[in-house]
């Protein structure tokens, strides 16, 4: 999954991009008009991937972590049109959600997300990510299709009527694993 910034603007109204295929056989990819978005000047495209079914071994390609394979083709008036692909020049950093609990079929866990960790602007202009680690590439031998299908879109947003902290362990029938709270 993936949200995809420009200059710190989310582009577009999806969420839990692409939708869900069979890992083992094919990747979908999406198409964006980034245009609106450009302006002059330095610019700057950032990605916050999400981990989605890659962590389920029946899914996984390794390294088991959130892969992207993203182009991006621009095609300024009266100028020789620019081709900007992911590559190693890339930049990393952990993201402030992390998985609670059992993450396996029909068992689906939960998240945790850290405001400490956040990083204010990290998908702006002028932000300063000289701390961030360079990418790790890996060729996935994958066929990639066009995401032929209606987006998920937020349609309505629901409030809690109480939060309850709840402790699970981690490993339900070994009481000597971790409670997370």
């Amino acid at each position: 999954y993936h949200d995809l910034y420009v200059n710190g603007q989310k582009v577009g109204d999806r969420v839990l991009a692409p939708a869900v295929s069979n890992l083992n056989s094919r990747a979908l990819y999406n198409v964006y008009d980034i245009a609106p978005y450009l302006q002059p000047g330095e610019n700057v495209i950032a990605l916050w991937l999400g981990m989605s079914w890659s962590i389920f071994p029946e899914y996984s390609i390794p390294p088991d972590k959130p892969l992207v394979i993203g182009q991006f083709e621009l095609y300024p008036e009266d100028e020789t049109p620019q081709i900007i692909v992911t590559d190693a020049s890339w930049k990393i950093h952990d993201s402030p959600n992390t998985l609670l609990g059992i993450w396996f079929f029909r068992e689906y866990g939960g998240e945790r997300y850290d405001m400490n960790l956040e990083q204010v602007g990290w998908n702006a202009p002028n932000f300063d990510d000289s701390s961030w680690d360079a990418v790790s590439t890996f060729p996935a031998d994958i066929e990639l299709n066009w995401e032929n299908v209606e987006p998920n879109r937020v349609l309505t947003e629901l409030s809690p009527v109480a939060i309850k902290d709840v402790a699970m362990r981690l490993f339900p029938n070994d009481s000597s694993s971790p409670i997370v709270t």
